[in-house]
């Protein structure tokens, strides 16, 4: 019998997905971590109990327990050099026998400089209207294959990458090549410079089948182990990378990432397995305790006067996201991220701990919105309040998204709303980051829970509370 936990982000990402697979990894005593989503541009968080800190990348957050292995699924995006480094990052931390507890599909797809010199420099082409990116190409790779040109880890094994990478360096620089004369820079051009002497295809080729082949990394040929997985552990994590409100096709497009952030590629590895005896698939949904996001894009509860409040030295400002948000916790976008994730059983809430010293606290119940009523059906259930005035209080699952993913039209609406009702609670002055019940918490704090629990919040569980970022400061809620 399989016991199966999917992590699942509901908000723009940075939720603490991390730190719960690493808590979840040691209470099911879970043997696989299998990241089912994202690249290298992952940072999730782990402290451990004893003070060790790793941000995990592209080996599952589990590693820190010796028992729990890394698999490494067919949708995930990876960056050899990086993976070395990593690991032997861990291996520094006191993470043994690194590379025998990975396993990598061989249908991986590579991230390659040409994918980061395409992708920056189209950010930097749009100025003002930047879209927000981690710089790390991850955007371009899915596009480019899904346009025909990718680099697997099996073309590498295969002895292909040579001419492969060429292709891909043929194609980029095609392509820079048509944004240059009408977005010139400085920035620009220095990134082509940069770039331009690691786009070297026969360097590239020889790196990456070095690192494939003789470091002791294992591969998945056919999704072989993937199936010994499913027949033969007893709990499976799948660990999901960004937030539902980042989908491609779900989210607040174009202020998304490119690849799928909801746990349909988990689901889709699940259904696929036909694995009998399938005991149980349980859904954990992360949010923070208040409202947050890395970047440009629509953030209807932002209030720039939590900043100080809600400063966040792991989430810090770099040049391709941008500013590090914070602002409220927000109903409907959230109930929003559990629809497109087709609900979660369970909620993770993190971060309880900051909102120490707040007081009130404000969860957002609806919007205002002031604009044309047109489209409003399409995304929203809402109602009239006066002239170009409305009020929104949720916003619409459309089960086929196709028909608007492709434009901004959501965003475009989203930036014209406010909070326009809200439900207030008292704060606390308490430290909490010592407690380990949740008796043990102050009545203000257990009265915000069960309000979230409650169906004028989530209607869902909150299973798990984080009172701080270490492993020991995780409360169990429910059992």
């Amino acid at each position: 019998m399989n016991d199966i936990v999917v992590i699942c982000g509901l908000g723009f990402g940075d939720e603490g997905k991390g730190a719960i697979t690493d808590f979840l990894s040691r209470e099911y005593g879970a043997s696989t971590v299998i990241r089912y989503n994202g690249g290298p541009q992952a940072g999730h968080n782990v402290i451990t109990p004893d003070g060790r800190w790793h941000c995990f990348a592209q080996f599952g957050s589990g590693m820190f327990t010796p028992s729990v292995n890394t698999y490494l699924s067919k949708d995930m995006l990876i960056e050899p050099e990086a993976l070395a480094t990593e690991a032997g990052i861990l291996s520094a931390k006191g993470v043994n026998n690194v590379y025998d507890r990975l396993v990598i599909d061989t249908q991986c797809t590579i991230i390659t400089p040409m994918h980061k010199m395409l992708g920056r420099i189209k950010e930097i082409a749009r100025g003002r209207k930047a879209h927000g990116s981690c710089g790390m190409g991850v955007g371009q790779t899915i596009f480019w294959k899904e346009d025909g040109f990718s680099l697997s880890v099996s073309d590498v094994l295969e002895g292909k990458a040579y001419q492969v990478l060429s292709e891909l360096k043929e194609y980029a620089f095609s392509r820079v090549s048509s944004i240059v004369p009408q977005h010139s820079s400085e920035e620009i051009e220095e990134t082509i410079r940069y770039f331009r002497k690691r786009c070297h295809p026969q360097k590239l080729a020889s790196c990456y089948s070095y690192l494939l082949s003789s470091l002791g990394f294992s591969f998945d040929v056919s999704r072989k182990h993937l199936g010994h997985i499913f027949q033969n552990d007893t709990v499976i994590i799948f660990e999901g990378a960004q937030g539902a409100l980042l989908d491609r096709t779900r989210g607040f497009s174009p202020y998304v990432t490119k690849s799928n952030a909801t746990w349909g590629n988990a689901r889709d590895l699940i259904e696929h397995a036909n694995v009998d005896g399938l005991e149980r698939v349980k859904k954990v949904g992360i949010m923070r305790a208040y409202g947050h996001r890395h970047g440009a894009g629509p953030f209807v509860t932002e209030d720039t006067s939590l900043k100080d409040f809600f400063d966040d030295p792991l989430n810090f400002e770099n040049r391709w996201q941008g500013a590090f948000r914070v602002g409220w916790l927000d109903l409907l976008a959230l109930r929003y991220g559990i629809a497109i994730n087709d609900g979660v059983d369970e909620i993770a809430l993190t971060s309880l701990d900051r909102l120490s010293g707040l007081d009130p606290i404000r969860v957002c119940s609806s919007y205002e919105y002031r604009g044309d009523f047109r489209d409003l059906d399409q995304h929203f259930e809402w109602e009239p309040l006066a002239e170009g005035r409305a009020r929104i209080t949720a916003i619409r699952h459309i089960a086929s998204p196709l028909r608007w993913a492709v434009g901004d039209g959501l965003a475009h609406h989203l930036f014209q709303c406010r909070p326009l009702e809200w439900v207030e609670f008292p704060g606390w002055k308490e430290h909490i980051g010592d407690m380990q019940n949740i008796s043990d918490l102050p009545v203000n704090a257990r009265t915000l829970l069960e309000f979230l629990e409650s169906p004028q919040g989530f209607n869902t569980i909150i299973s798990l509370v984080s009172v701080g970022p270490a492993s020991h400061q995780k409360i169990r809620a429910h059992i």
